[in-house]
């Protein structure tokens, strides 16, 4: 699960998209990757641009590695993303 610092930063202005970013974040963690589950887990900062469907997330620590296992993984939890977001909706890691 994000923080509950950023969770709350972002509360007020996308509430419903921040809980379908709960949603989705609670269905990577049933993946049964660990690494995977904890990159996801630890953002330093989410943005959601509802007009252009797109979900902005920093990583906590801005490591090729990490970025790297995000692509690779794109087929496990891209189906997760799609079902709640939404097909045309874009992820950005930064």
């Amino acid at each position: 699960m994000i923080s509950e610092e950023t969770f709350n930063k972002y509360k007020e202005k996308n509430m419903i998209e921040l809980e379908k970013w709960e949603c989705f974040n609670n269905k990577i963690s049933l993946l049964n990757d660990l690494f995977l589950t904890s990159i996801f887990s630890h953002l330093k900062s989410i943005s959601i641009d509802k007009l252009n469907k797109i979900v902005t997330v920093e990583l906590s620590n801005n490591s090729c590695f990490c970025k790297d296992k995000i692509q690779e993984t794109t087929s496990s939890w891209r189906p997760e993303f799609d079902k709640t977001f939404g097909v045309d909706w874009k992820l950005v890691i930064l």
